[in-house]
């Protein structure tokens, strides 16, 4: 289980794109999850994002609240994860 605290260096995770499928279950507080181009997902505990393979997203606190969750990922041969850019602090306020 990983906790994000709010506002700090570690509210959010950098991009990422993962060459297998991930569950991302929402465990406790409120955080979001955002593929980019899309809007901003608000997660709540007890909400599920499935994250299909090769789809460049993030994940992390609300800026006002924790965010616990549990990140699943269906095994499989040669997996890895694509760490990119981190989610900057003008992209990041946008959230409420």
């Amino acid at each position: 289980m990983i906790r994000r605290p709010p506002r700090s260096t570690l509210d959010r995770s950098s991009a990422a794109s993962d060459v297998y499928k991930r569950q991302l279950v929402c465990v406790g507080g409120r955080g979001y999850y955002q593929e980019w181009g899309k809007e901003p997902v608000e997660l709540h505990s007890g909400d599920a994002i499935n994250i299909p393979a090769g789809v460049k997203h993030w994940h992390g606190a609300a800026p006002d609240s924790w965010f616990s969750h549990l990140a699943i990922e269906v095994p499989g041969e040669n997996n890895s994860t694509e760490w990119l850019e981190p989610v900057g602090d003008e992209e990041y306020a946008k959230l409420k």
